[in-house]
């Protein structure tokens, strides 16, 4: 096999291996950088939830609380009759 052949050859596959090792690194990154991202979302709509719930809690369970009120009376004066 002449020398220049060879020198290609090697060349050749140098250059692939260094574009497999390039790609597998750039694919890991990407999964990281996704995960990362998911998770930062995760944790904003979560506060966010909670926020919420501390924002509106007050008015569900004095909804509730009417709500169980009513039912209180209308037992009693059912069990009366």
């Amino acid at each position: 096999m002449p020398e220049g052949l060879q020198v290609a050859l090697i060349a050749g596959v140098v250059s692939l291996v260094v574009s497999g090792i390039g790609l597998a690194t750039s694919l890991l990154v990407a999964r990281s950088q996704v995960h990362q991202n998911e998770e930062h979302i995760r944790t904003e709509l979560t506060e966010k939830l909670v926020e919420l719930r501390m924002q509106h809690y007050p008015d569900a369970f004095t909804i509730t609380e009417g709500i169980e009120r009513r039912k209180s009376r209308s037992g009693s004066s059912l069990a009366k009759n």
